[in-house]
């Protein structure tokens, strides 16, 4: 039993089965800026409808190759099919939102993340597909008489509206559009193809891009056309997957279209779907992103009951390789999601179709690459069954047919990765230009950041142009950074930043900036950890830390953390440095190997062994410079030069007894506590995932310390893993793109490809290629401490320990806490 005491100030708000990684992470005890009671309501809503009325039913329609008409009558009447048309609610035409609040781009989240628990391409496409992509053109561009006539009976699921844009000739490529329409009196006769058409089959209304004019995008139109025209003809086709959603071959043989079913103006048509690309590459990056989680939950659940060779399949550390490798991609994925949702929310109509193009591109192509690998997977963990169409493997065999389905249509991967760089170049390049002419030009809006972050970033940015940028390849060279430059990062405060919050000010004095600083000032500052210092800040006495930490937070001294040795490195629990007490001293003896800044240490917090074997029996030393018996040598590494990377000898090193940190045999937790700080640090150094960071330090603002360090281990893990420090790498890709690219891979992805635009340059120390260079050097610096593969298996357990935890936190707290707003 968990004691109520224990649960006070945490979060303790579960929702769903609570399986690990199984939903977002709001749904999981973790807090959010972006959701509230509305979104919650919302969420049980769909929650509900989803579970009593389509989950059961989904195999079957997909398998008779359609979807009955009172489904659509009922996501009419449910008001999904109004909510997929974007903002604002069309009251004008349905009638005042049925939840009794106006939604937003959360709640239209809400609803695609939970229909797609279905693990149903073609369901998704069949019910609303056609609607989020068709519609939104009508409805923003068409005539009043149009609008009346056709947007009632479409968002109340009377009836269809697909998008015919992709003919067979032209997909992604729009500009060259074939299909043709010309004007003779009244009407537009209209002539060509179009083909694999969502909805097409069973559709009223098709929105169809054709030429009325000269050739290119400035003579493209949309016209609605209308079921029974004609010289309107469909036929449905055969694919792979998707078999619900009507995927349709159309022929237009001299079609006669009112010119009254013109949508907007002539010419503008390419514009017009330009205008509600982002919002249909939401909707595609919302479904193929639940699709993933949809594999990473179901294969979690199939292997914590199929056993082979005498365990289940989760106990074997290859199966949870495979499912931490899918539970990073997913998290990272969701909360670059859940950041363009929020810009959506905040932006007018013309800024987020400016600046969101280049984002909702690539994370498009980020969604769908996730939902393919955890596709495969989900498949290698099922084995037969998800070959099998039905049965327990029935989801992740229907996603991985569908992950063509996915991944082609609303822009190719290639396309939109060319898309995503091209945009976001002139973004920058307009970027500048609104800088001069805006009074107060706006960036990207944010839930995280305020004026003190601002007033921070600024600090930090000209600290380290003026004072840094233009020495460190010479400090690399040389192998050591001069002392003044430590004594200058504490008089700065960014010593006393690093060691957490609160800040320490009993040590330190004040705050140099005027204010508190928090973890998104620490995010902002990183370039490195001092590891050693934490544990002398939380567990020293209060002798020792009077005596260590002002020198250190000041900069006149350095303090390293000590744990890796020769034949231990992430395996912590069997380090062979031992530490026996006689008298008032330890005697210490053992190795220590790849020590950051050991050579130049005026301190070393050791993890030694003072007691039984296993992790019950180590402790933490504060070692000083100067003891006998400590010997120090510089290794020579592939990178890091100016880091100090050392080999340490204690040979019967005494050290007081009043050195110990904390107590005996408790080393090894104290250790766990600053890893997820340690973490945080290595991740904000280089995540991939930005967006990920930021939900990680949001947690770590918000939570109690021991809420943290329960619920926040796996997702350091995972993040560690995903990072690998792409971060610094985007400085190399902003010289050669003009622009500031999220990564979707690793750190080493990043340096190989930089090194490949640089050519030679990369090879060559110093210069234009100086950074990438380098970096290709350091590639194994980032990735090894806290190795990816046990970070990946700890991630996995982590979580799942979490997962039960919770369960029991959800019984035991008297007052269930909801997500902190």
């Amino acid at each position: 039993m968990v004691s109520p005491a224990m649960l006070k100030g945490m979060n303790t708000e579960i929702y769903g089965e609570g399986h690990p990684f199984g939903d977002p992470s709001w749904y999981q005890a973790y807090n959010t800026p972006y959701y509230n009671d509305s979104h919650k309501k919302f969420r049980k809503i769909m929650r509900e409808y989803v579970d009593e009325h389509i989950m059961s039913n989904v195999h079957d329609w997909d398998e008779k190759g359609v979807i009955p008409k009172e489904m659509y009558l009922e996501a009419g009447k449910q008001g999904t099919l109004g909510l997929c048309i974007g903002r604002p609610w069309p009251e004008k035409y349905f009638g005042p939102s049925p939840w009794g609040f106006e939604p937003d781009y959360f709640h239209e989240l809400i609803m695609y993340d939970e229909m797609s628990r279905t693990g149903s391409v073609g369901f998704q496409w069949g019910i609303a597909g056609g609607t989020t992509i068709g519609l939104p053109p009508v409805y923003h561009h068409g005539s009043e008489e149009l609008k009346q006539r056709v947007m009632p009976a479409c968002v109340k699921g009377e009836k269809v509206c697909c998008l015919a844009i992709t003919e067979p000739t032209a997909g992604s490529d729009v500009a060259n559009l074939k299909c043709t329409a010309k004007l003779e009196g009244d009407h537009y006769i209209l002539n060509g193809e179009k083909k694999w058409i969502t909805n097409g089959i069973f559709a009223d209304y098709f929105t169809v891009a054709c030429r009325t004019g000269k050739p290119g995008v400035g003579g493209i139109s949309l016209l609605l056309v209308e079921k029974g025209m004609p010289g309107l003809e469909t036929r449905k086709m055969k694919c792979s997957g998707a078999w619900s959603s009507g995927t349709t071959y159309i022929t237009f043989d001299d079609v006669k279209v009112p010119k009254g079913n013109l949508l907007g103006k002539e010419g503008k048509g390419f514009q017009y779907m330009m205008q509600n690309f982002n919002h249909e590459r939401f909707a595609f990056c919302a479904m193929s992103t639940r699709f993933a989680r949809v594999c990473l939950e179901e294969s979690l659940k199939f292997a914590g009951k199929r056993k082979t060779f005498g365990k289940t399949l989760i106990q074997h550390p290859v199966i949870r390789f495979k499912v931490a490798e899918m539970a990073r991609q997913v998290e990272a994925t969701h909360n670059w999601l859940e950041w363009i949702t929020y810009q959506l929310n905040t932006m007018p109509k013309l800024e987020a179709m400016l600046k969101l193009g280049g984002h909702t591109a690539l994370c498009k192509v980020q969604c769908t690459k996730v939902m393919e690998y955890c596709a495969r997977e989900a498949a290698q963990i099922f084995g037969g069954l998800s070959y099998s169409r039905g049965g327990q493997g029935e989801k992740v065999e229907r996603l991985n047919r569908e992950v063509r389905a996915m991944a082609i249509p609303g822009g190719s991967e290639e396309i939109m990765l060319d898309l995503g760089v091209k945009q976001s170049t002139k973004l920058a390049q307009m970027a500048k230009m609104f800088a001069e002419a805006a009074p107060q030009p706006q960036a990207y809006n944010t839930p995280y950041y305020n004026d003190s972050h601002k007033k921070f970033r600024k600090i930090m940015r000209e600290y380290v142009d003026e004072h840094i940028m233009s020495n460190v390849h010479d400090w690399d060279e040389k192998g050591v950074i001069p002392k003044e430059m430590y004594l200058e990062a504490g008089k700065q405060g960014t010593l006393g930043l690093c060691i957490g919050r609160p800040w320490p000010e009993k040590y330190f004095g004040p705050s140099p900036w005027g204010f508190e600083p928090d973890y998104f000032h620490e995010l902002i500052m990183y370039d490195a950890a001092p590891l050693g210092l934490p544990p002398v800040y939380h567990h020293g006495s209060e002798e020792l830390k009077q005596r260590v930490m002002p020198a250190c937070v000041k900069g006149e001294k350095v303090c390293c953390l000590a744990i890796t040795e020769p034949t231990a490195g992430s395996d912590v629990a069997n380090l062979k440095c031992t530490a026996k007490l006689e008298g008032d001293h330890y005697i210490l003896n053992g190795e220590k190997k790849w020590i950051t800044n050991g050579i130049f240490a005026d301190y070393f917090t050791v993890a030694c062994r003072t007691g039984k074997p296993g992790v019950g029996g180590i402790s933490l030393l504060l070692v000083e410079k100067g003891m006998p018996g400590l010997e120090t040598r510089k290794m020579k590494c592939s990178g890091a030069w100016s880091s100090g990377t050392t080999y340490i000898t204690f040979d019967d090193v005494k050290v007081p007894k009043g050195n110990l940190l904390g107590k005996e045999g408790k080393g090894f937790q104290y250790m766990m506590q600053n890893f997820n700080h340690e973490r945080f640090a290595f991740c904000a150094c280089g995540c991939a995932t930005h967006n990920w960071l930021e939900w990680i330090t949001y947690q770590l603002n918000t939570m109690p310390k021991l809420e943290a360090m329960l619920k926040l281990g796996g997702h350091t893990a995972l993040c560690k893993v995903q990072g690998k420090g792409d971060w610094w790498l985007r400085v190399e890709l902003c010289c050669v793109l003009g622009v500031g690219v999220r990564s979707v891979e690793v750190m080493e992805y990043c340096a190989r490809e930089a090194a490949q635009i640089f050519g030679g340059l990369s090879y060559s120390r110093g210069g234009q290629g100086e950074k990438v260079e380098r970096l290709n050097r350091e590639v194994r610096a980032m990735a090894i401490p806290g190795s990816e593969e046990i970070m990946l298996d700890l991630g996995v357990k982590q979580s799942t320990k979490l997962a039960q935890m919770a369960k029991m936190f959800a019984e035991a707290a008297p007052q269930p806490q909801a997500a902190k707003l």
